[in-house]
């Protein structure tokens, strides 16, 4: 197994109920499950609206999910979220969609409005550091860590897992 998800499985293993993490592209929620069972305090971000209700039913009974039917990014407002080439079948189906114009499985021209939390200030209204982020947005993640890295924001994160998506961002 990679270095790299043993650790963490090793991290989401050790969580607690003292702990906050970040679910960022949320999905219908199978990481915010694994979690939220630790009794962690748990932020999930899903801007797609089905994938968003998905999410709204199977978590509406732990007191310790917060749901945020918007996407992250590097900066707050509206963009637009480009729909996966796939986007009129099952909902559960759909893993691609992007803030990013461009993505190789995007839809031309199939978007819809978002609104987007700026992942920093977001950061900052936290009570503590995240035990744990977790980031799949399908290309967004780039412009955040540069700021990450150019700010010199560490201290705000702890450890931080990022699917990347090199093969999907146009060039």
């Amino acid at each position: 197994m990679d270095e790299t998800i043993e650790a963490f499985i090793r991290i989401v293993g050790r969580l607690t109920a003292d702990d906050v993490v970040m679910d960022i592209g949320a999905n219908v929620g199978d990481y915010t499950a694994k979690f939220a069972a630790s009794g962690a305090q748990v932020h999930a971000f899903e801007p797609e609206p089905r994938l968003f209700a998905c999410l709204k039913d199977r978590f509406s009974d732990f007191s310790n999910v917060f749901l945020y039917q918007a996407a992250i990014a590097a900066q707050p407002g509206v963009l637009k979220l480009w729909l996966e080439n796939q986007s009129d079948k099952n909902p559960l189906d759909m893993m691609s969609h992007s803030i990013v114009d461009g993505g190789e499985l995007t839809e031309n021209g199939k978007a819809i409005d978002v609104d987007c939390i700026d992942f920093f200030s977001f950061l900052e209204g936290l009570e503590k550091v995240p035990a744990l982020i977790k980031m799949d947005i399908e290309g967004a993640d780039v412009e955040i860590l540069e700021r990450l890295f150019k700010e010199e924001r560490f201290d705000q994160v702890g450890p931080l897992y990022v699917e990347t998506h090199e093969r999907q961002i146009a060039k």
